[in-house]
């Protein structure tokens, strides 16, 4: 942005064309200004409605369904006790396999075809989706002994 300035003023002398080059630049500076507010909004709604424990939890299942993607794809075994070897507790197994199932790259016995790039994207599409529709959406698919 800056650079445009000094272009305008480097190739124009007319004070009439610089005020319509520094008037385009304050109406981008307004627009990013309400975007960035807009998306602090957005983010903090979020963040109400999943509480900060919920969003830790969601987080720490995202990054164990990730080590368990890694698992997979090394063609390691991703059962609860191999995954315990890694450092993966039973109840952290379950909620991270619950996202995979809300990703749908799981069918509750194992992970399904897929190409490291699909199982990225699988996993963010099912934290949007735990974002947009709470928790809950993990916890129904977990063993009762564990919610």
């Amino acid at each position: 942005m800056i650079r445009q300035l000094i272009d305008a003023f480097a190739a124009h002398n007319d004070p009439a064309k610089l005020r319509a080059v520094i008037a385009k630049q304050r109406l981008i500076i307004d627009r990013l200004r309400k975007e960035n507010a807009q998306l602090r909004h957005e983010n903090r709604q979020l963040r109400r409605r999943l509480k900060d424990t919920e969003l830790n939890l969601l987080r720490r299942a995202e990054t164990d369904a990730y080590l368990i993607g890694a698992l997979y794809f090394a063609q390691q075994s991703t059962s609860r006790r191999a995954c315990g070897a890694c450092g993966i507790g039973p109840r952290r197994w379950h909620r991270a396999i619950a996202l995979l199932r809300v990703a749908r790259i799981h069918d509750g016995r194992r992970i399904d075809e897929v190409t490291p790039e699909e199982f990225e994207r699988a996993v963010v599409v099912g934290r949007q989706r735990v974002e947009r529709d709470g928790l809950d959406v993990v916890r129904w698919r977990m063993p009762i002994c564990y919610r």
